[in-house]
């Protein structure tokens, strides 16, 4: 796989409510999803295949709101054997 840090981290600052970003592994660059668009293109049919899992050649980037800090200590105190929190 290759692509740029740079690109991956722009996805994840700018992916939102209503864009999504993906990783096209066959073509190795970052797409984005908005409104029935695949990268500015409508394209309807490859639209909802890729949000609905079909199209296995793209993996989801998470966005920005996606991560948790907070909820990840928590799961991380809650896996602590007893006695060591």
């Amino acid at each position: 796989m290759k692509v740029k840090l740079e690109e991956i981290i722009e996805a994840i600052e700018f992916a939102g409510m209503e864009t999504e970003y993906y990783y096209d592994t066959k073509n190795e660059k970052i797409l984005m999803l908005f409104d029935g668009m695949v990268d500015g293109e409508d394209n309807q049919e490859l639209f909802e295949d890729i949000r609905e899992g079909f199209a296995e050649d793209y993996i989801p980037l998470l966005g920005q709101y996606a991560i948790n800090e907070h909820r990840i200590m928590e799961e991380f105190i809650y896996e602590l054997p007893v006695g060591k929190t």
